[in-house]
């Protein structure tokens, strides 16, 4: 009797493991959201205060308590995940933090062609959500809530100082797996033009992890709160679109960002022209101070179009349409005219030319409420403040997964890549007890059929592609399956509520998910 039962105590107590492990991860995954969005909302309030402390007291008041509200509400969930961890956060934190916007926002106002220099500086950390926690130490002496958390994540890095200047560019995706394959071939070649080759790099291929409207702007908000944790100091921050990429040998600079920029000013699709002279969509790049300052792209516009209009007017209502018609002055017929200069600024005529994807790739476009759209964008056009409210002061997301990756065909190791899955909230959907991963009896050794439930398990994590499904596969089963082989192996989706669906395995080479 207790020999039989022995194999069994050893499953519970392997589940029982990597169910703790896997909580451990999740609960670091939190941690790194609640974190970038502190930081990213603090610094987009940090910047209204600037601006608005030169001229309107009542604004500044206003902001104030916003902050308040803000510093309420992230530190509050970053103590509780701090708890669940076995750690505190320190009395003083939520009031030091405080203290130090308000002193570096009443001491320091942006200068008109101010860049990335705000002047200020969270008392923020570093984190990865991929690094386990250091589970049963004591309470650390220091500002850090927990280990994996680090005091200055703003210092330049070795390879930042072998560069001109380090840029991050935030990439929206969802389901589209054949763009992404010629995205990476495309940047891996214009990665190495004397123009890009300059500059150090982090990309963000952010993907929103659910089944609702696409939604542009609060995708390029989560990359820009991810990226706000690095230890880089970006000079510019560009939002690049998957089928606009930059023409290699073009002159593309992706470090021109003292103005806000439109650096897709001539795409092959538009017969290598701006589509009108009002449009500031496509890929633009500005400051991190700038983009802080607009509070982002609005989180608002679900669905296809509206988030590069309510942009423009953001950045109208701040004054940052610093740009001229230029080299475009002669396109009447696109709303260009001769002594324009409330646009948003362009490069030179043939350094902004951008090719296109081919537009049978795309995923469909579906529009949203057109109504609700049309009138956000009547409201803004009539001076609403609602850009102070809507955007990364109140932005909110869950993150499904966070890696770091080489970028595909480069070996320039200041070029990072970060893979980033988000939804807006998560709900525990995505916990490895949600998957029961069944070995068919005739795949199943006999010898394993007689222990008792050795032919099912949990995977180990969520597993997001086939071949990750492979490995949980071989993980759980690796000495039960017949002959071995995890090549011979057919996958079925079986969802007890909805459908039954096999899995190809023709799509083991795209790695799609």
């Amino acid at each position: 009797g207790g020999g039989d039962d022995c194999p069994r105590r050893f499953q519970r107590a392997l589940y029982e493991l990597k169910r703790l492990r896997q909580m451990a991860h999740e609960r670091g995954l939190e941690a790194e959201a609640s974190n970038a969005r502190l930081v990213a909302g603090s610094r987009a309030l940090a910047a209204r205060l600037h601006s608005a402390h030169a001229s309107v007291a009542e604004r500044l008041e206003a902001a104030e308590k916003e902050l308040d509200a803000v510093l309420n509400l992230h530190v509050g969930k970053l103590s509780n995940l701090a708890k669940d961890l076995g750690f505190e956060v320190p009395k003083s934190f939520r009031r030091n933090a405080k203290e130090q916007i308000l002193r570096e926002a009443t001491e320091k106002a942006p200068s008109p062609s101010s860049s990335d220099e705000s002047g200020f500086e969270m008392p923020d950390f570093e984190m990865s959500g991929s690094e386990m926690p250091q589970l049963g130490k004591k309470k650390p002496s220091d500002h850090s809530v927990v280990p994996f958390l680090q005091r200055s994540a703003h210092g330049n890095s070795g390879e930042q100082d072998a560069k001109a200047a380090c840029v991050a560019s935030v990439v929206p995706f969802r389901g589209r797996s054949a763009h992404l394959n010629l995205f990476y071939d495309h940047i891996s070649k214009f990665l190495k033009t004397p123009e890009a080759s300059r500059l150090c790099w982090s990309f963000y291929i952010v993907e929103q992890y659910d089944t609702d409207l696409f939604n542009r702007g609060w995708i390029f908000n989560v990359g820009l709160a991810m990226a706000g944790l690095e230890k880089r100091d970006f000079k510019c921050i560009a939002i690049q679109d998957l089928d606009t990429l930059p023409e290699v040998g073009g002159g593309v600079d992706f470090s021109d960002c003292e103005i806000p920029m439109q650096l897709s000013s001539e795409i092959e699709c538009y017969g290598w022209l701006p589509p009108y002279a009002t449009n500031a969509g496509g890929v633009v790049t500005m400051s991190g101070e700038h983009w802080h300052r607009i509070n982002g792209f609005s989180n608002d516009y679900e669905g296809w179009g509206g988030e590069d209009d309510d942009l423009r007017l953001r950045l109208r209502e701040l004054g940052l349409l610093r740009g001229t018609c230029g080299s475009f002055c002669n396109l009447t017929d696109r709303a260009f005219r001769p002594g324009q200069t409330d646009l948003i600024g362009r490069p030179a005529r043939g350094h902004g030319r951008f090719i296109c994807l081919d537009e049978k790739s795309h995923t469909p476009r579906k529009h949203g409420d057109m109504g609700m759209m049309q009138r956000k964008l009547r409201e803004m056009e009539q001076g609403s403040t609602r850009w102070a409210f809507d955007g990364l002061s109140n932005l909110n997301f869950d993150l499904i997964r966070h890696e770091r990756q080489p970028f595909p065909e480069v070996t320039d190791t200041s070029v990072e890549l970060h893979w980033v899955k988000a939804v807006p909230r998560s709900g525990w959907r995505f916990t490895p007890e949600r998957l029961r991963l069944v070995l068919d009896g005739e795949a199943c050794r006999p010898e394993c059929r007689s222990l008792r439930q050795r032919c099912a398990a949990f995977p180990t994590r969520l597993p997001f592609t086939l071949s990750e499904l492979e490995m949980e596969f071989k993980t759980a089963f690796g000495n039960c399956l017949v002959d071995g082989q995890l090549d011979s192996l057919g996958y079925w989706l079986i969802n007890r509520r909805a459908l039954i669906t096999p899995i190809s395995r023709d799509d083991h080479s795209a790695d799609t998910d």
